[in-house]
């Protein structure tokens, strides 16, 4: 497993309380998942802790990337690849810099 999640505040908020045809839908944002094929693994879960059902192997999918964006090692290493926003400013001297070759 590499993540959780789900609609917890919802169901908390307001409880599913009707037996019915329900649907779900959530974005995993982009970004997030590396280059590959990817299968999730669903729960449906009463009472925000009980799983009634656990479904694997029902949803497939396989992410593409463009290598020449972002890397040139081909493929990240890992299951995720999240862009957090990075900051890189220079703070000061020091002795043991190793000097930038040109």
């Amino acid at each position: 497993m590499v993540f959780g999640g789900g609609n917890y505040t919802e169901t908390r908020d307001i409880p599913i309380a009707q037996s019915g045809l329900y649907r779900s839908i959530f974005t995993i944002p982009g970004n997030l998942l590396n280059a590959g094929k990817h299968t999730l693994e669903v729960d449906m879960v009463v009472n925000l802790s009980d799983i009634d059902a656990h479904m694997t192997d029902r949803v497939a999918f396989e992410t593409v990337d463009d290598y020449r964006v972002h890397s040139r090692y081909k493929r990240w290493a890992g299951i995720i690849k999240p862009d957090f926003p990075w900051k890189t400013e220079r703070v000061g001297e020091t002795e043991l810099a190793v000097p930038v070759r040109s």
